[in-house]
């Protein structure tokens, strides 16, 4: 098992609580960790026995971007779901989305969550 993360993937999404936040995209940065079998990739240096990044990164975006969400944490939540549903490889994940709050702009340098998530049966490797 390896651990394959990808950091700052950037998003334009539609979310926030207040109207004034909801009005216009924001961007988002999203930073993802996967644990996935390279065993296979490893032994015959084969991209189609892994995961994608530009696959991954694609779907990040796309979620992001077609769906309107209040909440970061919503959002971690449904690209969770997403990478789940799209890409078999993944056993074990964790996903953090930052963003720039409107209302706290003078205050803090961005507000984040973090979610992580175990495949169902999946193997228990996860080293933190």
């Amino acid at each position: 098992m390896a651990w394959i993360e990808l950091k700052g993937i950037r998003c334009m999404s539609q979310i926030g609580v207040s109207a004034r936040e909801r009005g216009a995209r924001q961007e988002l940065r999203i930073d993802l960790a996967l644990q996935v079998d390279v065993r296979r990739a490893v032994e015959g240096d084969d991209l189609n026995e892994t995961v994608n990044y530009r696959r991954l990164v694609r779907t990040v975006q796309n979620t992001a971007s077609s769906n309107s969400f209040r909440l970061i944490e919503t959002l971690a939540s449904r690209l969770l779901d997403r990478l789940f549903e799209t890409e078999d490889r993944i056993q074990n994940a964790r996903i953090r989305v930052r963003k720039r709050p409107d209302s706290l702009r003078r205050e803090v340098e961005y507000a984040a969550v973090t979610l992580s998530r175990r495949r169902t049966g999946a193997r228990r490797d996860d080293p933190t």
